[in-house]
């Protein structure tokens, strides 16, 4: 693997930046005149929601690589839509359960927003069993989410009008998350075949690692933001950038969000050129370093700010929320643990060999 990205994938990382810097929040006042849907439709006129999209060999029109590059610029400009949900997972999973190709064509082109239906903890895809608990995740304006059939594993949709839905408190305020009112009218409809488990393991990988992505993002520019108020904010007739204990806290951020980047370099390109379980593997340890780090720093970025950094008013806390939501999203730091040990130690065992 190459651990530069390649002068197509720069360019790439620029456009992402500008629509970025376009679409993005830059004050919590912005999000009251925001518009997910609208903001949407700009990332499908950019081609960013067909990268998953399969040619005739059934290679993706883009690598992991490209989906973590966008994620992490989407992330940085705190843009209002779920895009490592609904532009990443949600195509991923069409794919792997071969839905109909106008379905995945809509998804692509923004005609169709979809979120997905998580189980309770939201580590994962939640069973149409499990709907009456399921947390519902996606960019605002999907209308249906995806589930998986008890039993037979096959991906199905499921109805998700607004007039049927619960508003969650206390989540990503740019992200709302929701939860059915009443789910005995619900009709799962299927969309495709039960995809096979390295299908899986590579879809998980993908998200993992798109997620972590987005962490990178918006804890990198939330540091930015607090350095340049560092430069400028004075206290005892000096700035407060020159007091060694903010340099120290804002150095050892800046490392952890150099180091998760690079790790995420070849998680992202396992994604497509490694086995599905070793794919997974990398982006486990990708999705464990991002959980613990990137709140680390999120924190950090709040403390440089002093108390109006806790604020309503101030973006801080806005960096903060999506790191956390996605710390949770597809597993927290101690299931990825978890998952890298039974790995390595299933790799250890006589049976393995």
């Amino acid at each position: 693997m190459l651990a530069l990205l390649t002068d197509e994938q720069v360019m790439l990382q620029d456009m992402a930046r500008d629509l970025g810097r376009k679409l993005g929040l830059a004050n919590p006042s912005d999000l009251e005149g925001a518009d997910p849907v609208a903001c949407w439709q700009e990332l499908a006129r950019a081609g960013l929601l067909g990268f998953r999209l399969r040619d005739g060999s059934g290679r993706p029109a883009a690598s992991g690589v490209e989906v973590a590059v966008v994620s992490e610029a989407l992330g940085a400009a705190l843009v209002p839509v779920a895009y490592a949900v609904s532009g990443v997972l949600v195509p991923e999973l069409l794919a792997a359960a071969g839905a109909p190709a106008s379905l995945q064509e809509d998804v692509a082109e923004g005609r169709t927003i979809i979120g997905l239906a998580m189980r309770v903890d939201l580590t994962d895809l939640a069973d149409t069993d499990e709907l009456s608990d399921a947390i519902l995740v996606g960019t605002p304006g999907y209308r249906t989410v995806l589930a998986r059939a008890a039993g037979s594993g096959e991906i199905v949709s499921v109805a998700a009008d607004d007039d049927d839905l619960e508003r969650l408190d206390g989540a990503e305020l740019s992200l709302p998350l929701y939860r059915w009112r009443d789910t005995q009218g619900l009709t799962p409809a299927s969309v495709g075949s039960a995809p096979s488990a390295e299908a899986m393991d590579r879809w998980l990988a993908l998200g993992l690692s798109a997620l972590s992505a987005e962490m990178t993002g918006a804890a990198e520019a939330g540091l930015r933001g607090a350095i340049e108020y560092s430069k400028a904010r004075e206290a005892f007739g000096v700035p407060i950038g020159t007091f060694q204990a903010l340099q120290h806290m804002a150095a050892d951020a800046y490392v952890a969000c150099e180091g998760l980047r690079s790790t995420n370099n070849h998680a992202s390109w396992a994604v497509d050129e490694e086995e599905p379980a070793d794919a997974l593997l990398a982006a486990r340890v990708v999705k464990a370093y991002a959980g613990r780090q990137m709140v680390s720093a999120a924190e950090t970025v709040m403390q440089m700010y002093g108390g109006i950094g806790n604020t309503w008013e101030h973006i801080a806390h806005f960096y903060a929320r999506r790191v956390l939501l996605n710390r949770y999203l597809l597993g927290d730091v101690q299931l990825q643990l978890a998952a890298i040990a039974d790995r390595r130690l299933e790799r250890l065992s006589p049976a393995a060999s």
